[in-house]
């Protein structure tokens, strides 16, 4: 799961977003000065990681991505589930993706002071190039996968997976569906506790 999905999952909590947001590559050093509020939204991204790459569906998916992608398939499988989400938003919530886009942007520009120096520039970039927005259109996600093609430092297909997905289309949709109803209950829980 990506962006989009991570924010997502944050549901209303502006400090469960912000915490979300951050945790990739947040050494437990430095969250565990943030405030507990904005913790609880580290953990909860850990704990969606944890989710998604045990998942059943999420397992077959990125099996089914190895083959052409490498260790890259999580990577590939991450996107591709952000692109299903955007695509179909309106399967998952009632809140307009273009009203959840700015809110979410509204929130994480307010809290730039939690973030690292590279998770502001990466914020920056997300925000001028209106990536969860563009995660929805063809175009957007091939864009996506031929940036993380580009900036890796090892041989990768990321570029093609996108043609990948196109020929698997109907199977792999109905995998992410399914993961995505699964990963939405058990964050709702989550939250809750």
């Amino acid at each position: 799961m990506n962006i989009l999905g991570h924010c997502l999952l944050s549901g209303d909590d502006p400090h469960l977003l912000i915490g979300n947001f951050i945790a990739d590559g947040l050494p437990r050093s430095k969250w565990s000065k943030l405030p507990a509020s904005i913790q609880k939204g580290v953990r909860l991204h850990h704990f969606i990681d944890t989710f998604t790459d045990s998942h059943p569906k999420t397992e077959e998916l990125i099996a089914s991505l190895r083959p052409s992608q490498g260790k890259y398939a999580p990577v590939v499988s991450d996107l591709l589930i952000d692109h299903v989400l955007a695509r179909d938003w309106d399967r998952y919530t009632s809140i307009p993706l273009t009203d959840f886009v700015d809110r979410v942007h509204t929130e994480l520009a307010e809290a730039t002071a939690h973030m690292t120096e590279g998770r502001k520039r990466m914020f920056s970039f997300m925000r001028q190039q209106n990536w969860l927005l563009s995660y929805a259109e063809t175009e957007g996600i091939q864009m996506a996968l031929k940036g993380m093609h580009r900036r890796s430092s090892f041989p990768n297909r990321m570029d093609v997976a996108y043609a990948d997905y196109v020929t698997n289309k109907a199977h792999w949709d109905r995998l992410i569906g399914d993961f995505l109803q699964d990963v939405i209950s058990a964050a709702a829980q989550k939250r809750a506790q």
